[in-house]
């Protein structure tokens, strides 16, 4: 896999982190309007995954823009 593909990876991954956290959050609050403690843990777990991921992908495409390796070279 390259870093170019690597990074278009991690984007839909984080896509799909994104939509499911939303839809998680929205039927988790339900008809009460708010989130009791084991749900909002819950939902900060996705929420915690998402940024971890988003980090990554921030790292590589950094990595690429600057020149410090070549988007269609392979990830070790």
């Amino acid at each position: 896999m390259t870093y170019l593909e690597y990074s278009q990876q991690v984007m839909l991954e984080l896509t799909r982190i994104k939509q499911h956290s939303l839809l998680l959050y929205n039927k988790l609050k339900g008809d009460k309007g708010y989130l009791n403690f084991d749900e909002r843990d819950l939902y900060m777990e996705k929420v915690e995954e998402f940024h971890t991921l988003a980090d990554q992908c921030i790292y590589v495409q950094s990595l690429m823009l600057e020149g410090g390796v070549n988007p269609f070279d392979h990830i070790d």
